[in-house]
């Protein structure tokens, strides 16, 4: 299985939330636009988005680099590695958490060098043992949906305690536009 790494660069604003510096054309709902497929998307968490009562907030983007208009539905897969490799297990819910709102799954439709996004977020208030080494999350292999798991996974570098998070994080399902809709 091979992985693709972004780095995307982003700007702070002044009111302290951090931008992507690609600027997302509109997308918007649609089946009648041909299914993504791996080979022109690229997937990046952009930052954390700050805690709501002790959870943390992740959203990624989901760049169309390819040379049309595709389209998603539902929600990604996430699975999760220490820096050295080792897994990590987690239960990921769907649906809404503190930080994101839990918009149905939609077919959404990514226009050429336009952005769709999911958001990510996870507790960081569980007390834990003094050695959490095996639960310190490295990176993030995403899987999106519609896409055949056998195929390339993205890769994102994602830093945190799953300890902390008593090994749940809750994922958005793919929405238009670059920021997932928070609560």
């Amino acid at each position: 299985m091979k992985f693709r790494r972004l780095v995307l660069i982003c700007s702070l604003t002044a009111g302290g939330f951090f931008l992507p510096v690609l600027t997302p054309a509109p997308s918007f709902a649609s089946s009648k636009v041909p299914e993504c497929s791996h080979a022109q998307l690229e997937v990046a968490a952009v930052s954390s988005s700050g805690a709501a009562a002790g959870s943390v907030g992740v959203p990624f983007l989901i760049a169309n680099t390819g040379k049309s208009a595709c389209s998603l539905r539902g929600y990604p897969t996430l699975s999760f590695f220490t820096l050295s490799g080792k897994p990590i297990k987690a239960t990921v819910q769907h649906g809404r958490s503190q930080v994101f709102a839990g918009p149905k799954p939609v077919s959404v439709t990514i226009a050429r060098n336009a952005v769709a996004t999911f958001g990510m977020s996870y507790s960081d208030g569980f007390q834990v043992a003094k050695d959490t080494s095996a639960c310190k999350v490295g990176y993030v292999n995403i899987g999106l949906p519609s896409i055949d798991p056998s195929h390339e996974r993205s890769q994102a570098v994602l830093i945190f305690d799953m300890c902390r998070s008593n090994h749940q994080v809750s994922t958005t399902s793919i929405e238009s536009g670059a920021t997932p809709r928070v609560n």
